[in-house]
């Protein structure tokens, strides 16, 4: 029974179902010191109401492994009737991907210890090569070694979740929690008339799922809708904001798979400013140069306080996009519109007659709205309005056309359709101009113009390559400015995954806004106290995708021209009065700020004055975090010798200690005793 090589599962997806009871058998020269192969990722992440992802029961797991090459031969473990198979053993199961479902395996469950997932096929390796040091067979008894499986996977207990883990205390009594939200930075930017009464808003998710979350590239499921976002303003540089009589707006919200809480904290904080706005922020500042905006608020903490301006009320039209990268085979695009709007007639009407929608975009008949960040602007339970004129310009109808790869590792850039992506910025971008002017056009129209290999360079950066130079151009001038503002080293640069993921991970210090004083460089999670730009800091340093997004929507809504007069610069402090209200965009030019971050966590959580140590304040709303029990999470398979390498090892010894006993006998025996004179 061979088994395929492991070490080629280095790069696939390892998923370990839950662990019980695991028989640890004997380990002698076998290791966890001497381990010769290691797994992937598994990953467990708790909600309000339990947990969902894979676990085990304790921080050493052991099982030995089983290939499974067929369904057949999984069909006949799950019954217990496998070949070599041990009524009483659990195994960890090595099988090919295509094989895994919980249909497939349910009914085995108390006979699996974990599994082993590899890929179909792979760049690197070959799968037919025999592991993990030769030609290695697991047979039911013999002389040789047995892989197993070591595993810690330990993410605390069965019955954990987002409330408990959070509220978790130590032996003293101590708030002492062992988990992280889940969140980042989202991004919004404005242009167009700012003064006016009217917003015409356009939106997007920035993020992604998957089983394993260093493999979520999202290429469809986050990146198609947010490049389609981000392009379709780019294309609307052409146009002055003298051309707009309604203020545009575009956003993009992070870790919107884990409870929308980009889009719900966004619109939490604008409601709190709209109803209270001498309340809201107990410390507001003004007027100052911190690079993420002159108006912002150190308790709460705001970044910026430019989206009290955005009330919920003044949204005359809002368009969000989704999975726009992989069509039906139609391949036509659906808009899903707010079944409790009255008088959407315009925004379809818009949409749909777009001059470069050529028939290819038609009103759904879903009577509903698809998971996207519109759900949060109509949701009136919490914080939306349920009558907003909104659509969901989409890839799909009634239901998902990728659902084969939606929100898994197969989501990659090598299946989308990169003209679908860029028609669809192309319509959204007529659209947004369409509804924000009084009578667009066709000359005006036809200077709205995506950039087809700006769309494909920027999927294939978001999905695979966070350190790519489209990325790292745009960024720049804002790192720059980060770095002289906080006093860092000059080789800092945002954080970036490899591979790329587009799971936003759990909030830290650098994606979570501090307040720094520069005397002593100590940070305060919440601030009571006076500001002055000569003894504090704003601490913000998103990563390198919150970062472009951000950047790429600043210089996007600087008209052309408006840009070819502009004072050029490298970093924002240079652009007059030490950056206050400036700030320097790509490709090096001084403009008013037009683009601002906006915290994405859950409105179910309240800051305490200790950094990143938060209060449960409304379970019911959705909060997700990832666990931090232990910090040498991993798998590895090694070979053990079993017990009968120390039986084996135990009487050669006491063999070679007798015959040395018995040979020093027969050497003493045979020397002559002689007295020295």
């Amino acid at each position: 029974m061979r088994l395929p090589g492991l070490l080629s599962v280095l790069p696939a997806a390892l998923v370990l179902l839950v662990l019980s009871s695991v028989d640890a058998s004997s380990v002698t020269a076998g290791a966890p010191e001497h381990l010769v192969t290691t797994g992937g990722e598994c990953v467990r992440l708790f909600h309000s109401g339990g947990s969902v992802g894979c676990r085990s029961v304790t921080d050493s797991e052991m099982a030995r492994l089983y290939p499974i090459s067929t369904f057949e031969e999984l069909s006949s473990f799950v019954s217990g009737q496998a070949e070599q198979q041990e009524a009483d053993s659990k195994y960890v199961l090595v099988m090919k991907e295509s094989l895994l479902s919980y249909d497939a395996i349910s009914s085995g469950l108390d006979r699996i210890g974990g599994l082993f997932v590899y890929p179909e096929s792979s760049k690197n390796a070959s799968f037919e090569a025999s592991t993990p040091q030769g030609d290695e067979m697991n047979i039911k008894s013999g002389v040789g070694a047995t892989y197993k499986a070591f595993m810690n996977y330990y993410f605390g207990p069965e019955d954990m979740n987002s409330l408990k883990c959070l509220n978790f205390t130590n032996i003293y009594g101590n708030p002492s929690p062992k988990c992280d939200p889940i969140g980042g930075q989202s991004s919004w930017a404005m242009r167009g008339k700012l003064d006016s009464e009217e917003i015409v808003l356009a939106m997007a998710g920035m993020d992604s799922a998957a089983l394993s979350h260093v493999l979520s590239p999202g290429a469809n499921t986050g990146a198609s809708g947010l490049v389609a976002l981000l392009t379709a303003a780019h294309a609307l540089k052409g146009l002055p904001d003298s051309a707009f009589d309604k203020k545009v707006v575009f956003a993009a919200f992070q870790a919107e798979k884990f409870g929308f809480v980009g889009s719900r904290k966004f619109l939490s904080d604008v409601q709190k400013f709209t109803k209270d706005p001498e309340g809201a922020c107990a410390y507001p500042v003004s007027d100052s140069s911190s690079p993420m905006g002159k108006s912002f608020c150190t308790n709460p903490m705001l970044s910026s306080t430019e989206f009290a301006n955005l009330e919920l009320s003044k949204v005359s039209y809002a368009i969000a996009v989704d999975q726009v990268g992989i069509l039906p085979s139609s391949g036509n695009f659906t808009v899903h519109v707010n079944p409790h709007a009255n008088e959407t007639s315009d925004l379809v009407d818009a949409i749909v007659n777009a001059p470069s929608a050529a028939s290819a975009f038609a009103e759904g008949n879903t009577g509903s709205l698809p998971p996207t960040p519109l759900l949060s602007f109509v949701n009136d339970a919490e914080y939306g309005q349920r009558d907003l004129v909104g659509a969901v310009i989409a890839g799909y109808g009634d239901s998902f056309t990728s659902e084969a790869t939606y929100n898994s590792r197969h989501d990659e850039f090598t299946l989308l359709d990169v003209d679908a992506v860029a028609q669809a910025a192309q319509v959204l971008a007529e659209s947004v101009f369409t509804l924000a002017s009084s009578n667009a056009t066709t000359a005006q129209l036809d200077k709205i113009k995506v950039d087809t290999s700006l769309v494909e360079n920027m999927l294939l950066c978001v999905s695979t390559d966070w350190s790519c130079d489209l990325m790292t151009n745009y960024s720049q001038f804002m790192v720059t400015t980060l770095i002289d503002y906080l006093s860092l080293t000059d080789s800092a640069k945002p954080s970036y995954s490899v591979p790329a993921t587009l799971y936003p991970g759990p909030l830290d210090d650098d994606r979570s806004m501090l307040v720094l004083k520069t005397s002593d460089s100590s940070y305060y999670s919440l601030f009571n106290e006076s500001w002055s730009d000569d003894e504090y800091a704003v601490r913000l340093f998103p990563n390198a995708y919150e970062s472009f997004t951000r950047a790429f929507l600043a210089s996007a809504m600087v008209p052309n021209a408006t840009a070819e007069g502009a004072t050029t610069c490298t970093q924002s402090q240079s652009c007059g009065d030490g950056g206050k209200g400036k700030e320097c965009v790509y490709p090096g030019i001084c403009v008013d700020k037009s683009a601002f971050h906006h915290e994405a966590s859950s409105p179910g959580l309240k800051r305490t004055t200790t950094a990143l140590l938060y209060e449960v304040v409304n379970s019911s709303l959705p909060i997700w975090v990832e666990p931090q029990w232990a910090s040498d999470i991993g798998s590895y398979s090694f070979p053990d010798p079993g017990a009968w390498i120390g039986w084996i090892t135990l009487f050669i010894g006491l063999g070679a200690t007798g015959a040395g006993v018995g040979v020093s006998f027969l050497v003493l025996g045979s020397v002559q005793k002689m007295k020295l004179m």
